[in-house]
């Protein structure tokens, strides 16, 4: 998913970066059990939209038309589309996740805080993004994101398919979720992330209270030998995954260290993350430019 110059599909350069010392204050608090469990995300995003899909009504709030990434934050408000909606499952509680396919192939649609009215046959949502699933980096540009993460990345991005796990192959970077007290506390929200992230929580400068920035990045360093530490299949392939092109802190979550989100997995394969993930998090350092 996005384009090939996408950071998530970008591998590290360790000519390029600096793996940070495991006793920065950083990476510290990143494995500090205290401050965060460890945890693997799963959410049912499977989101290809058919090609008989209804069409339905949506009531949006707010609506960012982030097409491309050089149309992020083109924002409209209180208005009404018209969409080919698959019969999917709203998840993430009260957040209300949804995340759709055009009939176009290129696009997607990506929903906060939606719900369905069945008496009406009507969606209603406070904010929905529309992005490029090829062109797009999914991420976002001049502070104005293209999903709905709080470092304005995509839902996409990150994300371990069925298929990947099926194969054991996964080829670009992780989504990975801290909680508030890991996350970069500053004066001003410009103080509090990095590229490629383009914005914290909208509480930020209340809610965060540790050293580490939205948008850093992790990995394992390269000279750590996988092959020794004794991983099951699925811990092993997101663990070359962080040892090729790392992960990056998108969002928040109360106390809750994610290192992995999927969708689709069976029971036996999320065994086997929960297995691996804490020792996949006791390993991995914070990324820098050099």
């Amino acid at each position: 998913m996005f384009s090939a110059d996408s950071p998530w599909n970008t591998p590290i350069d360790p000519s390029r970066v600096t793996y940070t010392a495991p006793r920065t204050i950083e990476n510290r608090q990143f494995r500090d059990t205290a401050l965060a469990n460890t945890w693997i995300q799963e959410e049912d995003l499977l989101f290809k939209t058919p090609a008989d899909a209804p069409v339905r009504k949506w009531d949006y709030e707010t609506f960012n038309n982030g097409d491309k990434d050089v149309n992020a934050g083109r924002f409209s408000h209180s208005g009404t589309l018209n969409l080919a909606t698959p019969e999917s499952k709203i998840t993430h509680g009260g957040d209300g996740w949804l995340i759709f396919t055009d009939l176009d192939g290129v696009h997607f649609w990506e929903t906060w805080g939606a719900h369905y009215d069945a008496k009406t046959n009507t969606y209603h949502v406070a904010y929905i993004v529309k992005g490029n699933l090829k062109n797009g980096t999914g991420w976002g540009k001049d502070g104005a994101g293209v999903g709905i993460r709080a470092a304005g990345a995509s839902l996409l991005g990150g994300l371990i398919l069925p298929e990947e796990l099926n194969n054991l192959s996964i080829e670009h970077a992780l989504s990975m979720d801290l909680d508030w007290s890991q996350l970069k506390e500053g004066k001003e929200p410009t103080d509090q992330y990095v590229f490629p992230a383009v914005a914290p929580d909208s509480d930020s400068l209340t809610a965060y209270k540790g050293t580490i920035p939205m948008g850093a990045r992790f990995a394992l360093p390269h000279d750590v030998d996988l092959s020794a530490a004794g991983l099951t299949p699925e811990g092993l392939a997101v663990a070359k995954a962080f040892q090729k092109y790392g992960g990056y802190v998108t969002d928040a979550a109360g106390h809750t260290a994610s290192v992995a989100m999927i969708t689709g997995g069976t029971k036996q394969q999320i065994a086997n993350l929960y297995t691996d993930a804490n020792w996949i998090r006791q390993h991995l350092v914070m990324v820098v430019p050099k």
